[in-house]
């Protein structure tokens, strides 16, 4: 559309105007940076919101038409002839910010990681048909803490018939610019957990079927932490204890912890533990 709409946009004017234009990862705002545009960056930018038939006030309000504005700019990023260098920037940001088209990321899978999964039936080509085919997708960015940037999740959906019945896998992934760093796959089943919700909702139904409680200095226990930080001194201790693991059951532990390059906390986002005895159990009777 924008190619149409503005077919002389140079290049390196879309890559200086999407790179505003995408949510700056400590403070997830934009109108800093549209407030001093250049004057081609201006111009370009009136002609997208033109064609999107919508202005600068909606653009400063809606994340919708923020992503649309973001989409066209990468469309002429994706068919001209930019450095390697500015196109990486550009790409990277973009792919952080859950822009990308799902084929444009790369998928990482730790091999140790996922042998946990293997044992359960799973394979490699299904996480990555997950993404790739997702029914449901789910872009989400949290900060936990003031002036730490955001870790960036992204959650997919899958419907899946075999054999034995149908169920959906539910992949959890890390954004790192344009790559996606797996941390699970998961079989969710019709009669344990609703397909209809969001796949951040299909996640927390999940936990709480097969989840552990789970204790850390800043709150009571819970068996499923989005989002939180935990501050100097308690980090220094600070343990992802389980706490109510039945004996002889194996569990572990999910989810992103990292200390803080800025403040004394611990970041902590989508953290749970899952009883994988329990967990097996149930898929063995599934296969029967």
């Amino acid at each position: 559309m924008i190619a149409r709409a503005l077919p002389d946009i140079a290049e390196g004017i879309a890559a200086r105007l999407l790179l505003r234009l995408l949510p700056d990862p400590r403070t997830a705002e934009i109108e800093p940076r549209l407030s001093a545009l250049e004057a081609d960056e201006a111009v370009a930018l009136a002609g997208v919101l033109s064609s999107l038939k919508t202005d600068h006030e909606s653009l400063s309000g809606s994340p919708a038409i923020q992503r649309q504005v973001r989409d066209a700019l990468a469309a002429v990023l994706r068919r001209g002839p930019l450095s390697d260098a500015r196109r990486d920037a550009a790409t990277q940001r973009l792919g952080t910010a859950g822009s990308l088209p799902l084929s444009d990321y790369k998928i990482s899978i730790p091999p140790g990681l996922f042998k946990t999964f293997q044992e359960f039936g799973e394979r490699q080509n299904y996480v990555e048909s997950a993404i790739r085919e997702a029914d449901a997708c789910e872009h989400i960015s949290i900060r936990a803490a003031e002036q730490e940037e955001q870790v960036a999740h992204s959650l997919f959906v899958r419907r899946v018939t075999s054999k034995s019945g149908e169920y959906a896998h539910l992949v959890i992934t890390q954004r790192v610019g344009k790559r996606l760093d797996f941390n699970a796959i998961w079989r969710v089943y019709p009669e344990v957990v609703r397909w209809d919700r969001s796949p951040r909702d299909i996640l927390r139904a999940f936990v709480q079927q097969f989840g552990l409680m789970i204790d850390i200095p800043t709150r009571a226990p819970t068996q499923f932490i989005e989002s939180d930080a935990v501050p100097q001194p308690a980090y220094s201790t600070a343990r992802l204890n389980v706490v109510n693991a039945p004996l002889g059951h194996e569990y572990m532990v999910f989810g992103t912890s990292r200390m803080s390059a800025a403040l004394p906390v611990l970041s902590l986002s989508f953290v749970y533990a899952v009883d994988l005895t329990v967990y097996g159990e149930f898929l063995a009777t599934k296969r029967r």
